[in-house]
């Protein structure tokens, strides 16, 4: 069983079939078929089930899929290591919320670039939960997370700045007006709020239940930028970082209201694996991150 093989193997997977694979990795197509028909004789195994011109993973095929991405992430520290190991260069994989991407992190990663050009960041958008598990995996190198104040012992957790989160609507509806909004306030209300498995929302979906509230609607929406031009639009209310529509809430398009409920103690925090290797390119990754987003600049 080859590298080469393995990293055919998976640009499969990832690519979603033999064609696209073949292009990306600048191959022919026979090249392409010929290494996973040596690996599938390698293993006396059948690797993918070939589907209306889709590669579709056979059960031994997943299987080697989790060893194939350790195995190639290996390989690359490996040889990361091995060329110099001062210089930051190869791949970071790195998890951010779409939320501090949208005003705070452009800056950064542009001056990170400028800083250390060979150096290939590959972004990933999810859900907190789910940062947490790709950096047990391995499947991330490093997470930006907006969240409760976590403290877990395989994670090395670095605190940067609390984000305040509030309740928007827009300026024509009823709630935008009062003085004072309670949770009950939320009962009967159209609700804007994002996926189930963010952080914040598991928050706000913990105080509608401890304050049985009951809305008239939710609708989910995986896109912070939609959740706030549907709450421009007068849809419904959300459930936001203050950072991310201070133009809003400026110009007067939306309005924060006056919650007088519990608290929404979210933190921004920079997180990875205590047992994780901190190559170059990630330890530049830290320092550059950890003082810019604990400067005053950035939390305002």
């Amino acid at each position: 069983m080859e590298l080469r093989q393995l990293k055919t193997f998976a640009a499969i997977v990832r690519y979603g079939s033999f064609t696209a694979a073949a292009q990306a990795l600048d191959y022919a197509q026979s090249t392409i078929t010929s290494q996973i028909q040596a690996l599938e004789a390698h293993l006396d195994t059948r690797l993918f089930e070939r589907l209306n011109r889709q590669a579709k993973l056979t059960q031994a095929g997943e299987t080697l899929y989790l060893y194939a991405e350790r195995l190639l992430r290996l390989a690359d520290e490996t040889e990361n290591a091995l060329a110099d190991a001062t210089l930051p260069k190869g791949r970071l994989v790195v998890g951010v919320p779409e939320s501090l991407c949208v005003n705070r992190l452009p800056t950064l990663f542009k001056e990170y670039q400028s800083l250390y050009s060979a150096v290939n960041i590959q972004l990933r958008f999810d859900t907190c939960c789910n940062f947490r598990s790709g950096l047990r995996k391995g499947d991330i190198d490093i997470a930006l997370l907006l969240d409760v104040p976590l403290d877990e012992p395989d994670l090395v957790i670095q605190p940067l700045f609390d984000e305040p989160m509030v309740i928007l609507a827009a300026p024509e509806h009823p709630l935008a007006k009062r003085k004072r909004v309670t949770p009950t306030d939320l009962n009967d209300q159209a609700l804007l709020l994002t996926e189930t498995g963010c952080s914040y929302r598991r928050l706000f979906d913990h105080m509608l239940s401890s304050y049985a509230v009951t809305p008239r609607s939710i609708l989910e929406i995986d896109s912070v930028e939609v959740l706030r031009q549907f709450a421009l639009s007068g849809l419904g209310l959300t459930f936001l970082s203050r950072q991310l529509v201070k133009d809003d809430l400026a110009d007067g398009r939306l309005v924060a209201l006056a919650w007088q409920g519990p608290p929404f103690p979210i933190r921004a925090q920079l997180i990875h694996h205590r047992d994780k290797w901190l190559s170059p390119a990630l330890q530049a990754f830290l320092a550059l991150f950890r003082e810019r987003l604990t400067a005053a600049e950035f939390k305002k």
